[in-house]
């Protein structure tokens, strides 16, 4: 399923996906605007296809839709692997995505999606 237009009602299958975000797009604003992922095989844990360059709006719809998202942080930060991501809405009603914790959203312990690689505006393919 391409998560394109408006959000469908999650089937069975929708909820098993699992999505790596390997590297994050941040605006002049540091608003995060897009993130190149891959969808993740979690029997195998191995790539199911090729990475790719999504807008922010597309992994939102992945969360909405019951898909789980994980980060990936470069191996030399040396961060916990496997902390997922949730949706988070802002007063203005438009929404982005922050590490999940326990308490609710990420820490700032951690360097939060900020520590993810940089992806430039060439990868944007805009």
């Amino acid at each position: 399923m391409t998560y394109q237009g408006a959000r469908a009602r999650p089937s069975v299958t929708e909820q098993r996906r699992v999505f790596a975000v390997t590297a994050a797009h941040w605006d002049a604003q540091d608003q995060l605007t897009h993130v190149r992922w891959v969808e993740v095989v979690a029997a195998s844990n191995l790539d199911a296809g090729p990475a790719t360059v999504v807008p922010l709006s597309e992994l939102v719809d992945a969360l909405h839709d019951g898909a789980q998202v994980r980060v990936v942080y470069p191996e030399a930060l040396g961060l916990p692997v496997g902390l997922t991501l949730e949706t988070v809405e802002h007063p203005d009603g438009h929404e982005t995505v922050a590490l999940a914790s326990p308490m609710g959203t990420e820490t700032h312990a951690s360097p939060g999606l900020h520590g993810l690689a940089r992806l430039d505006a060439a990868a944007l393919g805009t």
